[in-house]
């Protein structure tokens, strides 16, 4: 098997993961505010998303990306809707009830999970870069089904590595942040991703008026 193909996915994983997005904020937030599992489950979500959108991509599930051309108006909108709701959650959540929840150990991994996955595929553009990427420069002339499940494993190993990554590099200086400046920090995180999402609404507004 050639390994240049695991190594391509990885670069590729780590293309799309490596931005701080919307999802990155959050999953930061979840390991401030409730620790490195919190946040690592987060990130894996995230990474179930891509690896859905890299399948899609590599075998051309054409009905999915025609439905996604069609649909993108919906799709973006509820995605949008969707880091609304995640930033007013952040914004109005009470640290010490995290950190009681934390003491009890009442993390909810599915919610996580489901949190940042949800919001990554509300975000049908990755699969674009995806396909772009097959077609440019990752997969070869030939290659078939093992060398784009390698090239998908490679995608998983960077993503879920540079989550990693993050997420524990935050979940060291956690504990040094009292529960006031988690106050502010949920206040300011919750303020950014919701300017994000209306500045994602005014761009859709123009895109479709124009």
């Amino acid at each position: 098997m050639d390994p240049s193909y695991f190594i391509k996915g990885i670069l590729l994983g780590l293309l799309v993961t490596v931005p701080l997005g919307p999802v990155a904020i959050v999953c930061i937030q979840k390991t401030i505010g409730k620790g490195w599992r919190s946040g690592m489950f987060g990130g894996l979500g995230a990474v179930a998303a891509d690896t859905c959108f890299a399948l899609i991509a590599g075998f051309g599930v054409s009905f999915v990306v025609e439905f996604l051309q069609k649909h993108v108006l919906p799709v973006q909108l509820a995605g949008i809707a969707v880091l609304m709701a995640v930033a007013g959650r952040i914004f109005f959540s009470n640290p010490a009830v995290q950190a009681r929840r934390l003491q009890r150990k009442k993390v909810k991994g599915w919610e996580d999970f489901a949190t940042t996955y949800f919001l990554t595929l509300s975000n049908p553009a990755t699969i674009f870069v995806f396909m772009a990427a097959f077609a440019g420069f990752v997969l070869k002339s030939g290659s078939g089904i093992v060398q784009l499940l390698t090239v998908v494993l490679g995608i998983m190993t960077g993503a879920a590595g540079w989550w990693y990554l993050i997420i524990s590099t935050v979940n060291r200086f956690r504990h040094r942040i009292r529960l006031k400046n988690l106050w502010w920090i949920n206040k300011i995180t919750g303020a950014c991703i919701f300017a994000f999402a209306v500045a994602l609404l005014v761009k859709v507004i123009l895109t479709y008026l124009a």
